[in-house]
């Protein structure tokens, strides 16, 4: 997770010439709980980041980046039917 904040440090203050660290938990928050890359870049545009490429590039990066859990597969059910 250290190397995950270091990105996002280092890509905020890219992107925005400024970072803290309330501001890398809150887009680590956010791209946890987006489902898509698209999504993501919607977000970050809503919370002004600038429409350029380098913000999408950025949250591809991140949404990559997060760990996330894979869905449990369905239980298999057998049914036998006996004439």
């Amino acid at each position: 997770m250290a190397s995950l904040r270091v990105f996002v440090n280092d890509s905020l203050h890219s992107i925005l010439g400024y970072t803290e660290g309330s501001l890398v938990d809150y887009v680590i928050a956010l791209a946890k709980k987006t489902k898509d890359v698209p999504s993501l870049v919607r977000a970050l545009h809503e919370q002004d980041f600038p429409a350029a490429p380098q913000t999408q590039l950025f949250a591809a990066q991140l949404f990559q980046k997060i760990p996330r859990e894979t869905p449990a597969a369905a239980p298999v059910v057998s049914i036998i039917f006996h004439p």
